[in-house]
C-alpha cells in the first residue's frame, strides 16, 4: 500500500525509484473511469520522470486498480485519498508534486486547504461548469452527456466497462455529484464548501497543460479559464503548434506515445519548480 486514510482505506499503486537519491516525490493521479494503468508505468509519464530523479508514486483512488473496491462520493477523494497521499510522501522527506490528469487534477487542487502539495501539474485539468466555457455548443454537448452518464447510473453504477469506454465502472453516488457541479454552476462540497474559491489560496507553481484535440471533456477554452483561477498557473496548449505530430486529445495526453515531448516538458518543468 502507497498510504492509508484517515477512514481506514488503503490506497495502493506502484513506485518509480529514481537511480540515486530522489529529488522529489511525484504523485500521479488518474482520470475518471481508468486507474494507475492509464499513466503506461515505464514506457510512460512515470518512466519519463524516475530517469530525471524523481521517486513515482502512482496511485490508485479508492475502489479501483489496487485499492480495494469501495463505493464513494466525490468528496472522499478530496478529504481522505488526497491527504493521505500528501501525508504518506512527505514522511519521506523532501519536496511533495502532484501530477493529475483529468479527474486526479481537479480533485487535487480541491485537497489543496489539507493536503497542499509544492507543485501541481495539471494535464487536461478542468471541472464542468458552465461558468468556464460560453460556447452554446459545448454547453449543450455537456448538459446531454451528464443527462446520459445519470441515466446509465440508474443500476447504482456507471457501467463504463460495459460500455467500452474505460475499465472502470463509476458509482452513481459519484456521478450525481459531477452532475451537481454541473447544474448548480458550481464546484463545491455536499457540506457547501466552494472548492473553486479555493484555487486562489494555492500559492505555488502550478502547469496547466491541455491537449488541442481534446474537443469536448478539457476543451483549451475551459482548461485555460480553470487555470486562471490559480494565482500562479501557467497555461499550455500541446499539439500541432507545439510540435506534437498531432493535436492531442483527452487520454491522449497520458496514454498516448506521441505525447512523450509533453512528458519531457512536464518533468523539465518539476525540476526546475522543486
Amino acid at each position: 500500500m502507497l498510504a492509508w486514510t484517515s477512514d481506514g482505506q488503503g490506497l495502493g499503486g506502484e513506485v518509480f525509484e529514481p537511480n540515486g537519491a530522489p529529488r522529489a516525490t511525484v504523485i500521479l493521479l488518474h482520470a475518471m473511469m481508468a486507474d494507475r494503468r492509464s499513466f503506461r508505468g515505464q514506457d510512460g509519464l512515470p518512466g519519463v520522470l524516475a530517469a530525471d530523479g524523481f521517486r513515482v508514486w502512482v496511485a490508485d483512488f479508492r475502489g479501483r486498480g489496487r485499492s480495494p473496491a469501495v463505493s464513494f462520493q466525490y468528496d472522499d477523494l478530496v478529504r481522505y485519498d488526497v491527504p493521505a497521499l500528501v501525508r504518506a510522501a512527505r514522511e519521506l522527506g523532501g519536496p511533495v508534486a502532484i501530477v493529475g490528469h483529468s479527474l486526479g487534477a481537479h480533485v487535487a487542487l480541491a485537497a489543496a486547504p489539507e493536503a497542499l502539495a509544492d507543485a501541481y501539474l495539471l494535464l487536461a485539468g478542468n471541472v464542468w461548469m458552465p461558468q468556464l466555457d460560453a460556447s452554446r455548443r459545448r454547453r449543450l454537448l455537456r448538459s446531454i452527456t451528464m443527462r446520459a452518464f445519470l441515466a446509465a447510473s440508474s443500476g447504482g453504477v456507471f457501467p463504463a466497462r460495459a460500455l467500452r469506454i474505460g475499465p472502470v465502472d463509476e458509482p452513481r453516488a459519484y456521478v450525481e455529484d459531477l452532475a451537481r457541479f454541473w447544474r448548480e454552476d458550481r464546484w463545491a462540497s455536499r457540506a457547501g464548501i466552494d472548492y473553486l474559491a479555493g484555487l486562489a489560496h494555492i500559492d505555488v507553481p502550478v502547469l496547466s497543460i491541455a491537449g488541442r484535440g481534446d474537443l469536448l471533456m478539457a476543451h483549451t477554452v475551459g482548461a485555460r479559464a480553470f487555470a486562471a483561477h490559480l494565482p500562479r498557473a501557467e497555461f499550455r496548449i500541446a499539439g500541432k503548434e507545439s510540435g506534437l505530430s498531432i493535436d492531442v486529445g483527452h487520454m491522449g495526453l497520458v496514454t498516448d506515445r506521441v505525447s512523450r515531448p509533453v512528458w519531457m516538458e512536464a518533468s523539465r518543468w518539476l525540476r526546475q519548480v522543486l
